[in-house]
């Protein structure tokens, strides 16, 4: 039933010269051997139940911790499934498990690499638990992709069991599925060597073979164990993100060089030439409590001995504002943009077009009960130097290659507008008091002394801050300095002002042995990211809208006030929908998704949507291949294929006029679209490039089943033909397979006449 089948006797055994009962004795003993640590790993022949599965660290990192229980729960069901590792850790040692929530039942772990960061590489078993639900009662045949060992349980009952290189050459008998709720397992075993990888599948009477829509499945997020696994993830992003390590250093050398969690890489921003950017109020009120300009920052509270809420400003903070505001020299500020009403009104409308508004409010917005978390904008005059508005939206990552906020790719005069609009809603209201005379020589002195320098290493200073490392951490019961909840127990260590469950999660982690920074797991990096980078504030996924699709009226409201009349641009078609990110892993090569992402394609896919795609270049790479990884495929496109001349030309004539006219809203190379009204496609000189062939397959042969809603039409019927019988006798997929051909002639392609 498994992959890992206990080994045969070696052959060479009939050559030994050793006496025939000592050989088969050592054989037996091996398979002896080799049967007990598979009965270890694999505890049970049936799937474990959904949730129970527990995070179980080799060693403990600090025994003395108290990490908080979490209280029961009633079942709550929400979109995802469970997905539960057990691995092996070492022969006669037990098996230690993990869980977290999966979107998808998809799933790649290269060889050598770790399936989650709680548990090292090796042969693993992966169990996705959760529902199966539908409108209508229907029966559907199953189909593994992978190698491996796979079986697949509906309503408690086995319905297919495939095993071997090519898991895809089993299927499932048609199964019926209830109306509603289908109980549903599938157990995936890794083989013994290279990539583990296993996708799932379906057909019905309706649709050919295609992965299951993540908006079908449900799970129990209310489960003690996975309610314990995401709090012990949330808790190692919350470790990575304050930069604990910057301070509390490890004697680990992975650590200390910043390998396994990519995040133990971020910077802090490069001050430097703060004073040439920054303004000084605001700079003392941010050194002060920085939690009361933005809430989210990872930036502590340094002086805290005060109340957070205490209005008036350290005069330590005013020392150090005072300091960092002398960096950068005088005078070598630009001017301010040109704020006339053409500017401003043109500025606010790119700051609705290109989406800044998905992700910020202006100062003037009154915000409702459930409204989308956005970040606050009020302090942007009061943040900036003249000039330096302009000077970031150009390069927002230039003095902070881990920041947040995307490259948005403006050119000089659109950077110039659209900081014309933001400071004609802000007010510098953080300019310093006449009463304060703050000492630079002081504000060095405190930069020195306090660890500023251990995460703004671009000051060149002595670091003289004494923090206890994390070997000498451990030994302490965590409940105090950065830890502790009131002021006497943190005594002079900065204040993060962490909320109950920050500080339970960060808790969860430091019981553990810390080996899970160490090493990463792709998918969940991939995850990460789109959380931190905000993606889904701009794109759909998994059936759900995106909010800025939702912020029309507050568009509206915006828009109705701008001063001018907004300019106006050729090719944009009414429809200005952005590309949904559901199948996005499987759909894109690695390698292109990668350079767009980072903001070195050099052209625009899409050239009919105003908005434009910025760029994150210190996540490109982490992205394309964590969701990659996610849908069950690899982080390297295979080699191209060579075209075939004569499939390649029935290809280009398929796609002309006379064939299926795909011309009529693609454009060619330099050839356009020969009848578009107000539907575009991308041009097919880029498809070869960007576009996996196993996603092209699925998407021509039924593209309103990938995408909902997509103006692109189906072009074959249920019996796979379509109406032009000139073409390989009306057989739909040889048809699709040559223009896929012709498409590989990019960038040489020649257009249909």
């Amino acid at each position: 039933m498994h992959s890992h089948a206990i080994p045969m006797l070696d052959p060479t055994l009939l050559s030994d010269s050793r006496p025939i009962v000592v050989r088969w004795l050592g054989a037996v003993a091996l398979a002896l051997i080799a049967a007990i640590a598979l009965f270890l790993f694999r505890t049970a022949d049936q799937p474990n139940t959904p949730g129970s599965g527990t995070l179980t660290p080799a060693s403990a990192g600090a025994a003395s911790v108290n990490v908080p229980e979490l209280p029961a729960q009633k079942q709550k069901l929400d979109q995802g499934l469970t997905l539960t590792f057990e691995a092996l850790l070492k022969p006669f040692t037990g098996v230690a498990t993990d869980v977290r929530d999966a979107r998808l039942v998809m799933l790649r772990i290269p060889e050598g690499a770790a399936p989650t960061p709680f548990l090292p590489p090796g042969p693993v078993r992966a169990t996705f638990d959760g529902f199966i639900n539908l409108k209508l009662r229907d029966s559907y045949t199953f189909t593994f992709e992978g190698r491996g060992s796979a079986q697949l349980k509906i309503n408690n009952e086995l319905v297919l069991d495939a095993k071997g290189d090519d898991l895809s050459a089993t299927s499932s008998k048609p199964t019926k599925l209830n109306k509603g709720k289908n109980a549903f397992t599938a157990v995936f075993d890794s083989p013994a060597k290279g990539d583990a990888w296993v996708r799932l599948t379906w057909s019905g009477e309706d649709f050919a073979r295609e992965p299951l829509q993540p908006d079908v499945f449900t799970h129990d997020i209310s489960a003690t164990p996975l309610r314990q696994a995401n709090r012990l993830r949330a808790g190692r992003e919350l470790f990575a993100e304050l930069r604990c390590l910057k301070c509390h250093v490890s004697d680990d050398a992975t650590l200390a060089k910043g390998q396994g969690m990519p995040e133990l890489a971020m910077d802090a921003p490069d001050l430097a030439d703060a004073g040439a950017r920054l303004r000084l109020g605001w700079l003392a009120r941010w050194i002060n409590n920085p939690h009361a300009l933005r809430p989210d920052s990872p930036m502590p509270r340094i002086f805290s001995a005060a109340r957070p809420d205490d209005a008036a400003v350290d005069p330590r903070a005013w020392d150090v504002a005072a300091y960092l505001a002398s960096l950068g020299g005088k005078g070598e500020t630009a001017a301010e943009p040109v704020a006339d009403d053409e500017a401003i009104g043109a500025g606010g409308r790119l700051f609705t077009g290109l989406g800044c508004i998905a992700c910020h409010v202006l100062p003037d917005h009154e915000k409702v009960d459930g409204e989308v978390v956005r970040i606050p904008l009020q302090f942007v005059k009061a943040k900036f130097q003249s000039g330096a508005v302009k000077q970031f939206l150009l390069k927002p990552e230039g003095h902070f290659a881990w920041i947040k906020m995307p490259n948005p790719k403006l050119t000089e005069a659109e950077a110039g507008k659209i900081a014309s609009f933001l400071l004609s809603k802000c007010k510098d209201d953080l300019a310093a008091p006449a009463d304060v005379h703050p000492d630079v020589s002081k504000g060095q002195q405190l930069v020195e002394a306090t660890g500023c320098l251990n995460c703004h290493t671009s000051l060149k200073l002595v670091n003289a801050a004494k923090t206890p490392s994390l070997a000498e951490l451990n030994k302490l019961e965590w409940t105090k300095g950065c830890m502790a909840t009131d002021v006497n127990a943190r005594g002079k260590a900065p204040d993060h002002q962490l909320t109950g469950d920050a500080r339970a999660a960060l808790l969860a982690v430091t019981a553990t042995d810390f080996t899970s920074f160490t090493r990463d797991s792709g998918p969940e990096v991939a995850e990460r990211q789109i959380k931190s980078l905000n993606c889904l504030a701009c794109h759909s996924r998994d059936g759900r809208d995106d909010p800025w699709t939702g912020f029309a009226d507050e568009i509206q409201a915006i828009e109705s006030q701008l001063p001018g009349q907004p300019e106006v641009h050729e090719g944009l078609t009414p429809e200005q929908f952005r590309p949904h990110l559901t199948w996005i892993g499987e759909k894109l090569k690695p390698e292109w998704f990668s350079a767009f992402v980072a903001g070195d394609v050099k052209y625009k896919p899409r050239t009919w949507i105003y908005a434009r795609m910025p760029a994150f270049p210190a996540r490109a790479k982490l992205l394309a291949e964590g969701l990659a990884l996610e849908h069950g495929c690899p982080t390297t496109s295979p080699v191209d294929l060579k075209p075939e001349e004569k499939m390649a030309d029935s290809g280009c004539r398929l796609i002309g006029k006379d064939g299926l006219s795909c011309i009529s809203c693609h454009g060619v190379g330099e050839m356009k679209p020969i009848g578009t009204f107000e539907t575009v496609g991308i041009n097919f000189v880029y498809t070869n490039e960007r576009i996996r062939h196993d996603y092209y397959t699925r998407w021509i042969r039924d593209p309103g089943r990938v995408e909902p809603g997509t103006r692109m039409p189906k072009f074959g019927d249920s019996d796979g033909k379509t109406a032009l019988k000139q073409f390989f006798d009306g057989d739909a997929t040889q048809q699709f397979e040559s223009i896929w051909h012709y498409l590989q002639t990019s960038p040489k392609m020649t257009p249909p006449e």
